[in-house]
């Protein structure tokens, strides 16, 4: 059996997933799972966070997950080898999160987050300035200009008992840009044909799921609804494992807001932990997520502190809307 190794900055060793020979294969899509079996761990696996596994398929329920359910089942099987395409992607978004079709939550959030400041997460943003500076600006490089917007000035977190001592002392706030609907249309459609031009490049499978990595990641900066980016995100993560080759699936664990603090390299190898899973979940016929021992080395190997340094000095001081361990 093949290894892949990954180190981040500050850790003491290798961190090792093991990866199959049919990752390094050609890839044959029939010997994956029936993810029309829609009550199968295989199928609703990939969706719901592996921290949640334990208690089914039904976790989310509370927030319109039936919707999200059927929206996946569409966004696997409609056309599934052909590139992604906005209209594909439009119609997915309507079955999941179309507002009228919503109950029981919020439904302006989900539309389209436009220009209104509230609907670009702002409790994540608040935090940056704690980051440790070389991590943050590594962030802010990795990031599209037309995404984020970055205020200079005196980092006022940097007084605070609760701040590391490598804050960047220069950066006042960092923020999402809000955008007009028109102006995230475009943006996203750009961001959707710079991946398809760019991935059809790509050969081998660390450089596909590098740019496929980068796709998600822009997305998640780009974050074109109030509420649901998610859940969205994990869709066409795991529609575009298949199609490229890189999977069956996967089954990743604390993925939602955590990939604002992460930079591309730490958030390709938490990829690579999730397809991993999802292989493991083939081989025994249950979620990986169950087990406690799986689930500890996964926090030992993605400890915030190495892999989001400062974060949690700031979340000490300043409650974040979102898990991150």
């Amino acid at each position: 059996m093949a290894i892949i190794c990954f180190c981040f900055a500050g850790c003491e060793g290798l961190r090792v997933f093991p990866t199959s020979q049919t990752q390094k294969s050609a890839f044959d899509l029939s010997k994956c799972p029936d993810i029309t079996d829609t009550d199968s761990v295989f199928f609703w696996g990939m969706l719901l966070d592996g921290k949640d596994h334990a208690q089914g398929k039904g976790a989310y329920d509370w927030h319109d997950f039936k919707r999200a359910y059927k929206s996946m089942s569409y966004i696997l099987t409609e056309k599934p080898d052909e590139e992604i395409k906005f209209d594909l992607l439009m119609k997915t978004r309507k079955i999941c999160c179309a507002p009228e079709k919503l109950t029981g939550t919020n439904q302006a959030s989900f539309d389209w987050a436009g220009e209104i400041q509230g609907n670009y997460e702002g409790p994540v943003f608040h935090q940056y300035s704690c980051l440790e500076c070389q991590h943050l600006k590594q962030i802010i490089a990795e990031t599209p200009k037309a995404y984020m917007h970055v205020k200079k000035g005196k980092n006022s977190f940097a007084k605070e008992k609760h701040a590391t001592a490598n804050v960047c002392p220069d950066i006042a706030s960092v923020n999402l840009k809000t955008k007009s609907v028109e102006k995230t249309q475009d943006l996203f459609k750009q961001l959707i044909h710079e991946y398809n031009s760019d991935i059809k490049t790509k050969v081998t499978r660390e450089d596909k799921l590098a740019r496929l990595a980068t796709y998600l990641k822009e997305f998640a900066f780009l974050h074109p609804w109030g509420n649901g980016n998610g859940r969205f995100r994990t869709m066409m993560m795991n529609r575009e494992v298949r199609r490229l080759g890189l999977g069956c699936g996967a089954m990743m664990y604390n993925n939602n807001k955590d990939l604002y603090y992460l930079t591309k390299e730490t958030y390709i190898a938490k990829l690579n932990e999730g397809l991993s899973m999802y292989e493991q979940a083939m081989e025994t016929g249950t979620s990986p997520w169950v087990n406690e021992d799986v689930v500890a080395k996964h926090k030992e190997t993605f400890n915030p502190e190495i892999t989001m340094p400062g974060l949690l000095a700031c979340r000490a001081a300043n409650w974040a809307k979102g898990s991150v361990e």
